[in-house]
């Protein structure tokens, strides 16, 4: 008999099965030649990001990668909205969500079923079987966002369990040939292997710094009315370090390839000027100073986003101003939310500084030195990695709790 944890990861387990299994299922009428390959490590990381599966014609190709755009959107579009309105709306918030990742996937199915060759074996005419693959792509995309929300619910990891997946088949397709063929040829590299050695080790001392302080967390006294004992004096509010935890990292990427995705799709609208789009594209690479500062000033406006999703300064103050209680010093209300909002900004400073440094110092030391993508990339992989490792762990752990106490409940 399997304890209530054991059910969980062998749902988890299957799941990852099928979606490893659907990723390697071909569209039969399609030919492989076709597919587009990612360029570097940063495409091939972004796409991983949204399950996306650039290098292959499967019928999982697209992965849920339009459910967790729209769903990206869509939360950020609504956090700009009044509480009172986010809870009436939580309905009508899915219903957009479910719009939008249509709209979504059936652009990027009909980008890609444009740009994929065909068997003329298959006795069927080019157009029709795009517009099969199309259909195809898309049915595909909406079972991977169902594998996800079952993972959610009944398994372990949810979505973040997936990307993990995604993220290593990325790694093993991708930087692991590069890495091959520097430890193949080091004899080479001279002088240059000492800047490699103390570039990784000093990467991985800043990511283990973020990590430290995703940890960690601002204390903030709280003065309860309710509680008249010596655990009083030692009661406080508390607040993340990295209010927006790595998520700015996950994502930034891929808002950064956006623009490069559109461009594409705006090639295929308009054939006549698909050279131009093409050049338009090289203009967000990250082996460019200027394209190295916009995903740094996406990643700047993603972590004050992401923070405010994750804690809201005025509910908070709401909360403890209803229930009478108070932090020492600061009026309640509107004083009390300004308080924390300060100290969330200073939250945000710091996380801006560590990923700032951990992430960006790699990228401008590979255009200074002229370093492959697949090294200057690897300290925000890692990071990445590392995050949904500790976040699925973290599950884990308060999972296994719920267990031990569950014959109690």
């Amino acid at each position: 008999m399997l304890t209530f944890v054991q059910r969980k990861i062998a749902y988890s387990t299957a799941v990852v099965a099928a979606y490893v299994a659907g990723r390697n299922i071909p569209i039969p009428w399609a030919v492989s030649s076709g597919v587009h390959r990612p360029v570097g490590l940063a495409e091939s990381l972004a796409s991983s990001m949204l399950g996306r599966a650039e290098d292959s014609a499967s019928i999982l190709s697209l992965g849920f990668g339009p459910w967790m755009m729209a769903m990206i959107l869509v939360m950020i579009a609504w956090s700009f909205f009044s509480k009172e309105y986010r809870q009436k709306s939580a309905r009508l918030m899915q219903r957009w969500i479910m719009i939008l990742t249509l709209i979504i996937a059936v652009g990027e199915a009909a980008l890609r079923a444009h740009r994929l060759d065909y068997s003329s074996a298959a006795g069927m005419t080019q157009r029709t079987m795009a517009f099969l693959t199309a259909i195809l792509l898309v049915a595909g995309s909406f079972v991977c966002m169902w594998l996800a929300d079952r993972n959610e619910r009944k398994g372990i990891g949810g979505k973040s369990l997936l990307i993990l997946v995604n993220i290593l088949e990325s790694l093993r397709t991708t930087a692991m040939p590069c890495l091959l063929k520097i430890a193949g040829g080091l004899h080479h590299l001279n002088g240059r292997l000492q800047a490699y050695i103390a570039a990784a080790l000093f990467s991985l001392l800043l990511i283990l710094m973020v990590l430290l302080l995703q940890r960690a967390e601002i204390h903030l006294p709280i003065n309860r009315v309710m509680i008249h004992n010596v655990y009083a004096d030692k009661d406080y509010l508390a607040i993340s370090m990295l209010p927006a935890g790595t998520m700015p990292a996950m994502f930034a990427l891929t808002f950064f390839m956006l623009p490069v995705y559109a461009l594409r799709f705006f090639s295929l609208l308009m054939p006549g000027r698909a050279e131009a789009f093409r050049d338009i594209a090289l203009w967000f690479s990250l082996g460019t100073p200027h394209g190295v500062v916009l995903y740094l000033a996406i990643m700047v406006g993603l972590t004050v986003v992401f923070a405010h999703i994750n804690i809201d300064p005025q509910d908070i103050a709401d909360g403890l101003m209803k229930s009478g209680d108070c932090i020492p010093g600061i009026r309640p209300g509107e004083e009390t939310a300004e308080h924390i909002e300060r100290r969330i900004a200073a939250g945000i400073l710091i996380s801006v500084i560590a990923m700032g440094i951990g992430i960006g110092l790699p990228l401008a030391v590979g255009i200074l030195w002229r370093l492959p993508q697949e090294i200057t990339m690897l300290p925000t992989t890692i990071l990445i990695l590392a995050s949904l490792v500790v976040t699925i762990m973290d599950e884990y752990e308060t999972l296994r709790t719920f267990e031990y106490y569950r014959p109690f409940l």
